[in-house]
């Protein structure tokens, strides 16, 4: 599904596995399915986050798939190619 840089530490790759073991406690624990997400999305609209966990997040379900592939709010001037021009 999605791809692991190569330089992750071990310590790194445990902790993205974490995240899973994590979001599958909180779903069973809860009854409220529960996602891994990337906060910078994989594959977005002018920009691609990572597979690392500084970018992972453990989201109700519901929150996750409303989402989509956008940016935070308070990140949005980030994305490539957009232009901000002050009036």
């Amino acid at each position: 599904m999605c791809t692991t840089p190569s330089w992750l530490s071990a310590i790194e790759q445990a902790q993205i596995q974490e995240m899973y073991d994590v979001a599958a406690a909180l779903t069973t624990q809860t009854g409220v399915r529960h996602h891994v997400d990337h906060i910078h999305p994989l594959k977005g609209r002018g920009f691609s986050g990572l597979h690392v966990p500084w970018n992972l997040q453990v989201l109700r379900a519901t929150e996750n798939l409303s989402k989509g592939t956008r940016l935070p709010a308070n990140e949005a001037h980030l994305m490539w190619g957009r232009m901000n021009h002050a009036s």
